[in-house]
């Protein structure tokens, strides 16, 4: 989930960043950043906090929050590398995550007995893995959903890795996207925005609708509601597909 609220220049992303995410970085090899394994949900125990050191990242799934003030720049992020496993991350499988004011918990089918396996609450311990400084800047901002697949381009101290430009084809596949509200701290037994891409079936608010009227749409400033990644396309019985491919 994502938003930005632009600056003096349109395209200055740092100025009121909002963003809730899962990142696959299977490229990066900054041996600093933080790691988690086991069971790090509310109330979980053992948790095992780490760096990546000389781990591969590919066996790893990242989790984070940023947000700041709509004047400036966001605030430093609690981003976590989450021990999965690369045969897990290389399958299909379904993520979930749950957004209040005051939390964020992250879920994977099958990890942490389907438990949040990693949650953070608005705090200013940024040295904590469960304390998000930007999680307070989120409340009453419009977000909307993105799903995308790049290169990093290799920047010097990118993410995704530095120096690095994966040089094989990717492809990701998405099946499905679900948006539920929380009532109560409950799962709504409805949705308010459903997209099966495999097998062509959306609905907004349980009322029929398609792929372009959901992921295609602006609101009343011509923002995305919701959007989706450049050189991506549906294809039936098979999902939405996200393809990089390396240009020497």
């Amino acid at each position: 989930m994502l938003k930005f609220h632009p600056g003096p220049n349109p395209d200055d992303w740092s100025w009121g960043w909002t963003e809730i995410d899962y990142e696959y970085v299977p490229g990066n090899n900054d041996a600093w950043r933080r790691t988690a394994e086991g069971s790090c949900g509310p109330n979980g125990a053992p948790c095992t906090i780490a760096n990546l050191g000389n781990q591969s990242a590919a066996d790893f799934i990242s989790v984070n929050i940023i947000g700041g003030p709509l004047t400036g720049g966001p605030a430093p992020d609690s981003q976590v590398f989450y021990k999965l496993s690369k045969p897990y991350l290389a399958s299909a499988n379904t993520y979930r995550f749950y957004f209040t004011p005051g939390q964020v918990d992250w879920t994977a089918d099958g990890v942490n007995s389907n438990k949040p396996f990693m949650y953070q609450i608005s705090g200013a311990n940024n040295s904590d893995i469960h304390e998000s400084l930007g999680l307070k800047y989120l409340t009453d901002r419009k977000m909307f959903i993105w799903i995308n697949c790049h290169s990093g381009l290799g920047y010097n101290g990118s993410f995704g890795g530095t120096g690095v430009i994966p040089r094989n084809n990717t492809e990701m596949v998405v099946e499905k996207v679900e948006f539920f509200p929380l009532i109560n701290g409950r799962i709504a037994p409805y949705t308010t925005m459903y997209s099966d891409f495999k097998n062509g079936a959306y609905t907004v608010n349980n009322n029929p609708s398609s792929f372009d009227a959901i992921w295609l749409n602006e609101d009343s400033n011509k923002n995305p509601i919701y959007t989706r990644a450049a050189n991506a396309s549906v294809v039936p019985g098979k999902g939405l597909v996200m393809k990089y491919t390396y240009t020497p």
